[in-house]
């Protein structure tokens, strides 16, 4: 099973009242997540199952919020879980704040996990973005969080994305939040799978969909009038950069023949040289200049071509 979506909805009676619904999306799964999912809900009025042919984590997101009908909407994966009072204290503190969204994060513990000595933080405008740019307490991790319904109207989901996808989608909506709310306390546990498929995607193919990725923010704050932010994710694209090269060097996983390393570094180096150019910073300059061919040289050298 590739994807479980919790979706939880509001109703209003004589007061107002908490209730949800999980939305169990089997993405063309080949064991019996179909037939245990099947048998839940015939017991469970709260559980909707639904099956689709397989298309990855954002078809399947995309697929369950149009077939719910809620107003507020979390994500869990299928290999995580999350503690009973999860969706209720999320969205307790979303509406005590008003928030258009809510991050509680995620933690890799079996307990309770806090992520500073605070009770709850409150974001708005470029504070946002900011943190984000830290990839500290906001990332582009969807699993932990709380959305306002009308943050996923009319989003550019690109569905051929192998890993990132959430990322894709989180720099949108945070480009339509005005509120944020980052609570302390995390009830999200996430599980480390080898197999799954942040692990188990080719170095090459994490390349390209960063890529799609950070294209997408650098082209974004370039037409906001965001420049600053734009230089923020030519920076990170960058360190990607040398951070997904090291690994395709060390690990030994051979790109199809020269010029594909010859292009994957002439791009970003390129990219990065404009950049950094209009900041006047010339040490930088030269680095991008002369580290593509420092990286030509370890290719040769490694493959002794």
């Amino acid at each position: 099973m590739n994807a479980v979506l919790i979706v939880c909805s509001i109703k209003v009676g004589g007061g107002q009242l908490f209730d949800y619904q999980v939305v169990a999306i089997d993405d063309g799964s080949s064991d019996s997540s179909l037939q245990i999912l099947t048998e839940l809900s015939a017991c469970n009025e709260r559980l909707l199952v639904l099956h689709k042919d397989n298309g990855g984590a954002a078809s399947a997101r995309k697929y369950g919020i149009e077939q719910s009908e809620s107003d507020f909407i979390a994500f869990c994966d299928s290999d995580d879980w999350v503690e009973p009072d999860y969706l209720l204290n999320m969205y307790e503190y979303l509406k005590r704040a008003d928030a258009d969204m809510l991050v509680s994060g995620i933690t890799t513990k079996e307990t309770l996990s806090k992520s500073g000595p605070y009770e709850y933080l409150i974001w708005k405008g470029d504070e946002i973005f900011k943190r984000f740019f830290e990839h500290i307490y906001l990332t582009g991790i969807m699993c932990g969080n709380l959305y306002r319904r009308f943050l996923f109207e009319s989003l550019d989901w690109n569905l051929n994305m192998a890993i990132y996808e959430d990322g894709f989608l989180q720099w949108q909506i945070l480009q339509r939040v005005k509120l944020l709310v980052k609570l302390q306390t995390t009830q999200y546990h996430y599980i480390q799978n080898c197999a799954s498929q942040c692990h188990s995607t080719s170095l090459r193919k994490v390349h390209e969909c960063k890529k799609i990725l950070l294209d997408r923010i650098v082209s974004d704050c370039s037409q906001k009038g965001m420049e600053q932010f734009g230089e923020e994710a030519m920076r990170m694209r960058w360190k990607w950069f040398y951070g997904d090269l090291y690994s395709m060097l060390s690990s030994g996983q051979k790109l199809s023949d020269e010029k594909e390393i010859k292009h994957f570094v002439r791009e970003y180096a390129t990219k990065y040289l404009k950049t950094i150019t209009r900041t006047g910073n010339r040490f930088r300059a030269i680095i991008a200049i002369y580290f593509p061919l420092l990286l030509q040289i370890a290719y040769r050298i490694k493959y002794r071509r």
